[in-house]
């Protein structure tokens, strides 16, 4: 559902300090079982040809993937803004949706710093149907000190947890 993604901020009073935690869901691609059957079998139990069943399937992700990556660049740049006028440090958790050679990550990264840099290994945050890709992130201010980032295989869901301590800023 374009635009049905969400985000909520809070600020946290720690001692004399604030900080503003955001937690967003971008939009995603929304493959559907066909779609993904379609990724993962590439095999045609139709009345088409197999040309015709690659082109079709191939169009119909590529129209998934234009449309999601549309409406993330409006969600990534709305988010973006509103955390530039923050007036405390901020921490920026979530499901991007998006790889790190994505334009959603250079955007959320241009002011922010990535904490999983404060930690090991290659990240796989998403255990779905295709999975292997890095899509949920935790961003932070670069006064914020991150440390022990680490990703979690405990199976609540498509993704795997994601966590990491900080240092607040010293006066």
């Amino acid at each position: 559902s374009q635009m049905g993604n969400m985000g909520i901020y809070s600020d946290i009073v720690i001692d004399n300090d604030t900080i503003r935690v955001y937690n967003v869901h971008l939009e995603s691609i929304g493959l559907s079982p066909e779609d993904y059957g379609f990724v993962e079998n590439l095999t045609n139990t139709g009345q088409i040809t197999q040309k015709e069943y690659f082109k079709q399937g191939s169009l119909r992700i590529l129209k998934r993937l234009k449309d999601a990556y549309i409406v993330r660049t409006q969600q990534a740049a709305m988010v973006s803004d509103h955390i530039n006028n923050s007036p405390y440090p901020v921490v920026l958790a979530g499901d991007f949706n998006d790889t790190p050679a994505s334009w959603t990550y250079r955007k959320m990264t241009r002011n922010l710093s990535d904490a999983f840099r404060s930690g090991r290994g290659t990240g796989q945050t998403y255990k779905g149907a295709i999975p292997g890709f890095r899509i949920d992130y935790i961003l932070h201010s670069r006064e914020l000190t991150p440390y022990n980032f680490q990703t979690g295989n405990q199976k609540y869901s498509d993704h795997y947890p994601i966590w990491v301590w900080f240092n607040m800023p010293t006066d």
